[in-house]
């Protein structure tokens, strides 16, 4: 909830993740509350995570690579997927 306006109910013992926007204005203040409850003997949690998305602009980035040689990518993965493989090949990635 939102200064009182429910943005968002989920009924379900584990619900996925999910987005919820909302639109605030700079120098206003926000009353938020999130009601959860434990069942049965699942534990109860609760994240929060706040930012802004801003969207990708793909073709200026594309302009930016377009002649260089290599590119290379660095990427983390959640601790929950230590001790896990993806498959993935490319030319690129090998050597």
């Amino acid at each position: 909830m939102v200064n009182g306006d429910t943005l968002s109910r989920v009924f379900m013992w584990r619900p996925l993740p999910k987005r919820v926007g909302y639109k605030v204005e700079k120098g206003k203040e926000y009353k938020i509350e999130a009601h959860f409850t434990q069942i049965q003997n699942w534990t109860a949690s609760l994240t929060m995570d706040f930012g802004k998305e801003v969207p990708v602009q793909y073709d200026a980035l594309i302009e930016k690579l377009k002649g260089v040689d290599v590119s290379c990518l660095q990427a983390a993965s959640p601790p929950n997927w230590k001790g896990k493989r993806c498959q993935y090949s490319s030319p690129v990635s090998r050597g």
